[in-house]
């Protein structure tokens, strides 16, 4: 909420003067599957996600595992993930100069 800046007791401190949000737009959000499967490997994929992380103030990229690869009984030698997923994230990041967040 935009509210006008008050010193601690209520006093306004000057007119027009706010704090908050004002008048900002809601951000855009928008959303392209990179992968196709947990391997990601096919590269034809990254097309979508590549246009959206250069038009994005931020990319978050969701990356991972699923139970066909680890699971209880089912140990791993490496904690690297599928080759696919790095190669979709290197293609972001040649993408864009913005920042990248991946979870």
């Amino acid at each position: 909420q935009c509210y006008k800046k008050s010193t601690d007791d209520g006093k306004r401190v000057s007119a027009g003067r706010t704090a908050g949000v004002c008048n900002t737009p809601k951000p855009a959000v928008s959303f392209a599957a990179g992968c196709a499967d947990i391997y990601c490997s096919d590269a034809s994929n990254y097309a979508p996600a590549v246009a959206a992380a250069a038009a994005a103030d931020v990319t978050i990229v969701v990356l991972g595992l699923n139970q066909e690869i680890e699971a209880e009984f089912h140990d791993r030698t490496t904690i690297d993930l599928p080759a696919g997923q790095y190669a979709l994230v290197k293609a972001l990041r040649q993408a864009t100069t913005k920042p990248i967040i991946a979870v």
